[in-house]
């Protein structure tokens, strides 16, 4: 059987709309959390907010408060709520992206001292909260306190299967 190279190329094509029409469904739902980072939401931290949480890096996974799967030198650490009070066990001093889980009004309704949860990820670039339930920008925001003003990205998406 011969291939049509006309159709491979319009396989191709359709499959790469596919692929860009995804992402840019997941990521018109980021918004920019507090006001005091000195970061604003402009084209480069759009970028590099792609670059943190959308596109591959490795990666390590820490749920109920135990590593279950990291890649070697990973930089991006996959998480839920309640294991934040326990980052500190952990050598975190590559990664440079979080993404918290919250998924759940338990998770919403929790409360975390920023500086405490973070103090040991040195390279940290992003913080990025992902809301499994309907959740407002001030809503994710009243789970912290003790934010500082930095250079770290902070976003949160509402990411609600349809």
């Amino acid at each position: 059987m011969k291939s049509n190279p006309s159709n491979i190329l319009s396989f191709c094509l359709l499959l790469l709309t596919l692929i860009t029409f995804n992402n840019s469904i997941a990521q018109s739902n980021d918004v920019q959390l507090f006001s005091n980072t000195s970061r604003t939401a402009v084209n480069t931290s759009n970028t590099e907010l792609k670059e943190y949480v959308y596109e591959y890096k490795e990666s390590g996974y820490y749920t109920n408060g135990r590593l279950t799967f990291s890649e070697e030198n990973y930089k991006r650490l996959y998480t839920d709520v309640a294991s934040l009070a326990t980052l500190n066990n952990l050598d975190l001093s590559n990664v440079e992206s979080i993404i918290i889980n919250v998924n759940s009004l338990n998770d919403l309704n929790a409360r975390i001292n920023y500086l405490d949860a973070f103090s040991n990820l040195s390279n940290l670039k992003c913080v990025y909260i992902n809301c499994e339930i309907q959740a407002s920008k001030q809503q994710v925001e009243n789970m912290f306190s003790n934010v500082p003003s930095s250079n770290i990205l902070n976003y949160y998406g509402v990411n609600i299967p349809r």
